[in-house]
This record gives structure tokens, sequence and C-alpha cells, in this order.
């Protein structure tokens, strides 16, 4: 009985719905667009990508700032995670692209030539691992 059990139900998931019209497509890919929908709340309340807590504000005019500053931020990790995607093929969260992307090391160099004119300005990236410097191409977070 046991064994029966295993293998025809063990590990499935049961969908419940109230939309009867729905094909069974149709409440997959609303099952599965919850999950994403959930993803995205948890990054927007997460302190390492969007961080919308805390929230120290007194005015509803400086709430609504606060949550369009929120989502512009959570919009623009976003697209830094979709040219991730797109260029360097990358298959990890928008959490850690963050991270991985905050151990680039850039720095503006700025040369003073000789006599009169403009002083040579560039910038100069720290050597890192490959990898993460073609995924800083990718974004943009690079010049090159």
């Amino acid at each position: 009985m046991r064994g029966k059990l295993e293998k025809e139900y063990f590990g499935l998931r049961l969908l419940a719905t109230s939309q009867h019209q729905w094909s069974t497509a149709e409440i997959i890919a609303a099952y599965g667009g919850q999950a994403r929908v959930e993803r995205v709340f948890r990054d927007l309340k997460g302190p390492w990508v969007c961080a919308f807590r805390p929230q120290h504000h007194w005015t509803e005019q400086k709430l609504m700032v606060h949550a369009l500053i929120a989502f512009l931020s959570l919009l623009l990790g976003r697209v830094l995670l979709r040219r991730a995607q797109q260029g360097a093929h990358y298959r990890g969260t928008l959490r850690n692209l963050i991270q991985q992307l905050s151990r680039i090391w850039t720095a503006t160099v700025v040369e003073r030539q000789e006599g009169a004119g403009r002083p040579r300005v560039y910038e100069q990236e720290e050597e890192c691992d490959p990898e993460l410097t073609r995924l800083g191409w990718a974004v943009g977070a690079l010049p090159g």
C-alpha cells in the first residue's frame, strides 16, 4: 500500500481554484506567476535589494516618495538582472547579483600633463575574476 502511495502521489502538488472557467494550463501558469510575484515582494522588502523598510516618515507625501524610490530601485535591479541574464547568461538571484557586483572596484585616475592642458582622466578597475568582469560588462558596471 505504501509503495503504491509513494509511486502515485508523493511529490505531487494539488492546486485548487475557484476559477472553473480556466484551463489546466492557465491554472498552472497562474500558480507560477504567484511565485514570481512573491519573489518580487521579498526583494522589495529585503534590505539587500530595495530596503523598503524601515519607514520613519510622518506624512503621506513622504511615504509616497519612499514607495516610489523603493519601486524605482526594484525596477533598476530587475533591469540589471535581465541584462546579466541576457549578456552573461547569469542564473542567480537579484540579491546574489548585487553582492557579486559590489565586489567590483573601480577608481578614477587623474594624470596631470606636463605644461598647460587638461589632465588625463580615465577609469581603472581592480583585477578580479574574469567571470565577474564579464558580468560587470554585461550590466554596464564596467566600461568596455
